[in-house]
């Protein structure tokens, strides 16, 4: 699995991979339980079947981590497993690229257009799964089926 550290270094994964396809998803994935397997193997299958790669995209620290620090870091929630754990187990669930994004002032300033514009478009994104908590009621999104 390759791993992507970071906004700074897009331009030097679409050196390498830019023709790749990409079917990917965005999450904490803090552990890889049964609602994380389902959403990776739909990743999975979807880019087995359209000859795509996968990708999981996830930040560091995890937003609800990174809120705490500013007002309760009483609240902030436990860790099931550290970053580097994370890319163990995505690598040997079979995910070929991760994406770390470093959350913060700057991502948590972003936009939902503007992540959009700045991380997914930069992308040869083609697909790209969700799951259940997911606020998409700021964002209008056109959908499209590969």
């Amino acid at each position: 699995m390759y791993l992507i550290r970071g906004l700074q270094n897009i331009e030097l994964f679409k050196a390498r991979f830019g023709d790749l396809k990409l079917s990917a998803t965005i999450g904490n994935f803090d552990g890889l339980h049964l609602g994380h397997q389902h959403i990776l193997d739909s990743v999975k299958e979807h880019a087995t079947g359209a000859d795509f790669a996968s990708m999981v995209f996830f930040t560091e620290p995890h937003a609800s981590e990174y809120f705490a620090e500013f007002y309760d870091a009483k609240k902030s929630p436990p860790r099931i497993c550290p970053w580097r754990e994370k890319v163990t187990l995505l690598k040997d669930y079979g995910i070929d690229f991760a994406f770390f994004l470093k959350f913060n002032p700057a991502l948590n300033r972003m936009s939902p257009e503007e992540f959009i514009n700045q991380v997914l478009e930069q992308l040869n994104l083609k697909y790209l799964r969700v799951g259940m908590i997911l606020d998409l009621e700021r964002i209008e999104l056109e959908v499209s089926t590969c």
